[in-house]
């Protein structure tokens, strides 16, 4: 008797009402509390195995998260560096909130859609990044902001004409714009995997681009 008021006392006073301390539902409870010291043992190896397999979950979880997430420490390192030399530079604050906004988009991502909302904006930070450096150089150099009309070329070319980027790194540079243009109004494949190397590459020439840059300041 003495155990059933422990047992009842614990799920009134731990758990909401309905519910066990492991958030389910209390009609899978609903066998009377132990009556023996055999009964005891047992309900008590159901409770731990039914803990164990908690755990089990909280873990796989978690792993699953890091894995789609992609948590690489050199590129978020490298991520903050570029947020911090574009501030530095006085970019655009849109660029820098665009950055911010990817990873939840591209961590959340769930659909064919969602991807190619994730690639869309990845282009265009990319388009910003290149913009707003060809107008740092321009500014470096004593002339006023550039006023191109298409979104990338252009501005690319005016980086590889005043010696921010080489020849050979401005054709990788309008080949990524052009892989990121494709992608963003095509069918996706490996969704998730090429959502994350596509953010992760144009973080790391947003890098090299933004840092050549900051050198002819």
């Amino acid at each position: 008797m003495a155990f059933e008021t422990r047992y009842s006392s614990r799920y009134s006073a731990q758990s909401p009402e309905g519910t066990s301390p492991l958030g389910e539902s209390s009609v899978a409870n609903t066998n009377p509390p132990p009556a023996t010291p055999l009964d005891e043992v047992r309900w008590l190896r159901e409770e731990l195995g039914q803990v164990e397999r908690t755990i089990s979950r909280i873990r796989y979880l978690r792993l699953r998260k890091e894995l789609i997430e992609g948590v690489n420490p050199e590129i978020n390192t490298d991520r903050q560096v570029l947020l911090s030399r574009m501030e530095t530079l006085d970019f655009r604050k849109k660029i820098i909130e665009g950055l911010e906004e990817l990873d939840p988009k591209v961590y959340t991502a769930g659909k064919s859609f969602d991807f190619k909302s994730c690639m869309d904006l990845s282009r265009t930070i990319y388009e910003w990044i290149v913009q707003d450096a060809a107008n740092a150089v321009a500014a470096a150099k004593g002339s006023s902001s550039l006023g191109y009309g298409k979104p990338f070329q252009p501005w690319k070319q005016y980086l590889v004409d005043m010696g921010a980027v080489t020849t050979d790194e401005g054709e990788v540079l309008q080949k990524l714009y052009g892989y990121l243009s494709n992608a963003g109004a095509h069918g996706l494949g490996s969704e998730a995997e090429q959502v994350r190397v596509t953010k992760n590459t144009v973080i790391e020439w947003g890098l090299l681009v933004v840092g050549r840059v900051q050198t002819m300041k």
